[in-house]
């Protein structure tokens, strides 16, 4: 109350008047607090306005109770003025306790101490939702616009109830090759490619019936000059906000990302393909169908040694039109002017990537060919399967810049696992020694997967490691077979993969979560379930993510699944989960400690865990000296 006391020492009222009764009196909302932003004191207006009692609101943090409606960008823009000692102003959409909204003009203003450290913050707001209709018109699109464009690199757009833009903000040129302007009018339908037409049109239902805003999804679509475009879109419905009224649609390009993305899902995909091949051909050409079905690769082949052709290779597999590119690309190799990457690619053993075709010397040869056919870049990965043999997988898009550097190397880790495979086909004595590399490649994927779940989640790093570990230790004092302590290992070390979907400002959140952001953490067994659902795991890794959360008595979620139908597996990752989660700091309670988790499976053995599973458990705390590794 540093600053109430100061003002108190130089007022002019009456003695017996205190500072706090005159702040208490005005009739517009004054808010004092820290300088952390917990609340000190509130006053009348202030509980008219936002609908919270003073006993209430003191203590919390301000952006708690006056919840911002736009962006977070306003909250970080009002906390870093007054860490700079500056006063903020603005015109910003509240929300009250209630949800309901309203727009207010607000000040901010830093209460400093003689050396200028910053001791606390008054904020004073006015109700100004009863303007006049054209001053509230400026006021909202004042508002939309600091909170859309203030992101940077986004587009925005606020549409009615059947997706037709009514404005739209951002880089659209860049992006779709026309003015915004142009779009006007139109559906935003009409921007999605065909491959993810029905899923946009699904999610758009599913969001026009929610009042809480869905995760993110990602969708296909082109630029002006053909190319494709990746966005991240993500919709708010403010069609009952009269300061929106309509759906707030945000979109990030995300096109690079899911570049990397499909380079991964095509790895993964060639693991499944090294286990079941049989015969090289059969494996080459399973290769290529799984890049090219990865949209952003439009062709993909596969050239072995052969000194007869003018390439140095012939044409094993391929994708699509390939055969009809390689005739002719080995026409054109029969001059001497032919220069081009896949000879670079086997005379220098070396990744050659060729990020834009057109940007090559006119002159080109292959330029004029490879463009002809519509790419516009290609990535040449060695196959060396000998000091003397060496093969090549070209990849081809028909858009520029699609290979950065981490694509590269997860390509460049394909190529090797391809060459790989075709080593241990050719022998068979090596498959002992494949089946190594290939569970090492799982176990690293699975690592990656692991490790970008806990990179959006700081206070549950290591979680999933930890929970993996006490699953292996339990299903081996239980007596399984090494293959299925290996498939619940790998189910435990990703069981939570599916919270990349859930916002990180809910996983951080320091506070209780509402009911609709427990409703959104909630769906995270089958998000989970999802991403990994298209790898062909020797073991039911997905049923097992899908079921860790589920209980006996048929309580738990998704699925309210009972015991008869809950996996042996998921029963042993859901005991150790419960106690490595117990036991460890969460964002909301510092750890409780191994007893009191214990304690815990103990006091559910039977009725929500299963109670073989719990005795193992409590067998390896208890006798045989179990300790979780960091």
């Amino acid at each position: 109350m540093a600053a109430t006391d100061r003002a108190a020492s130089t007022s002019t009222w009456p003695a017996d008047v205190s500072a706090e009764q005159v702040l208490a009196a005005i009739g517009e909302a004054v808010i004092l607090t820290d300088p952390s932003g917990r609340i000190l004191f509130w006053n009348a207006a202030a509980e008219r306005m936002y609908g919270w009692p003073a006993d209430k609101a003191i203590g919390r943090h301000v952006f708690d109770t006056v919840g911002l409606a736009g962006t977070s960008s306003e909250a970080d823009e009002i906390a870093a003025r007054l860490i700079a000692g500056e006063s903020w102003s603005g015109e910003v959409l509240v929300a009250r306790r209630d949800g309901s909204t309203f727009l207010s003009l607000a000040t901010s203003t830093p209460v400093l101490d003689d050396d200028g450290t910053l001791v606390g913050a008054i904020g004073v707001g006015r109700d100004i939702s009863a303007l006049d209709r054209s001053d509230r018109s400026l006021a909202t699109s004042r508002h939309r616009f600091q909170a859309l464009i203030e992101g940077g690199g986004d587009l925005f757009a606020i549409t009615d109830a059947a997706g037709i833009i009514r404005t739209l903000d951002g880089p659209v040129e860049p992006h779709f090759g026309i003015a915004a302007n142009a779009l006007i009018g139109t559906s935003l339908f009409d921007l999605v490619a065909s491959v993810d037409a029905d899923r946009a049109r699904e999610r758009w239902a599913q969001q026009l019936a929610s009042a809480t805003p869905l995760p993110a999804e990602d969708y296909w679509t082109r630029r002006g000059d053909g190319t494709w475009l990746c966005l991240s879109v993500l919709a708010n419905n403010l069609l009952a906000d009269p300061a929106i009224a309509g759906m707030a649609v945000t979109a990030r390009d995300v096109t690079e990302r899911k570049h990397l993305e499909r380079a991964r899902v095509a790895t993964a995909g060639t693991n499944s393909a090294l286990v079941h091949a049989t015969t090289e051909d059969g494996l080459f050409n399973e290769i290529c169908r799984i890049v090219q079905d990865q949209v952003v690769y439009h062709l993909a082949w596969v050239g072995l040694p052969d000194p007869t052709r003018a390439l140095g290779v012939r044409m094993v597999a391929f994708s699509d039109h390939s055969a009809a590119y390689v005739d002719a690309l080995e026409q054109l190799a029969g001059n001497d002017l032919y220069t081009g990457p896949l000879l670079q690619a086997l005379d220098t053993r070396e990744v050659v990537v060729v990020q834009d075709i057109a940007a090559l010397p006119a002159s080109s040869s292959w330029r004029r060919l490879a463009l002809d056919f519509g790419y516009r870049a290609m990535i040449a990965l060695p196959l060396v399967f000998s000091e003397n043999d060496c093969g090549v997988l070209a990849i081809y898009s028909e858009e520029p810049r699609p290979f950065d550097g981490d694509t590269v190397g997860v390509l460049s880790e394909l190529a090797n696992d391809l060459t790989f495979g075709v080593d241990a086909l050719r022998t068979r004595a090596e498959r002992l020694a494949y089946r190594g590399r290939f569970e090492a490649s799982l176990e690293a994927a699975v690592r990656a997967i692991a490790t970008a779940a806990e990179l959006r989640d700081p206070y549950t790093a290591g979680h999933q490691r930890r929970v993996a570990q006490l699953s292996t230790a339990i299903a081996t004092d239980l007596g399984l077979s090494a293959d299925d302590i290996a498939g619940i290992g790998t189910a435990a070390s990703i069981h939570d993969i599916g919270k990349l979907l859930v916002p990180a400002e809910i996983l951080s959140r320091p506070g209780r979560l509402t009911d609709a952001e427990f409703a959104i953490i909630k769906q995270h067994p089958e998000a989970g379930r999802d991403i990994v659902a298209g790898i062909d795991f020797p073991w039911p890794v997905a049923d097992m993510i899908l079921q860790h959360h589920e209980r006996l008595d048929g309580s738990g979620y998704p699925s309210h699944l009972t015991a008869d139908d809950i996996l042996p597996g998921t029963r042993i990752i859901s005991v150790a989960d419960v106690v490595e989660a117990m036991q460890s700091h969460r964002p909301y309670r510092p750890g409780l400690g191994i007893e009191a988790a214990l304690a815990q499976v103990e006091r559910d053995r039977g009725t929500l865990l299963d109670a073989d599973v719990v005795d193992s458990c409590l067998r390896l705390f208890h006798e045989q000296g179990f300790a979780f590794k960091v």
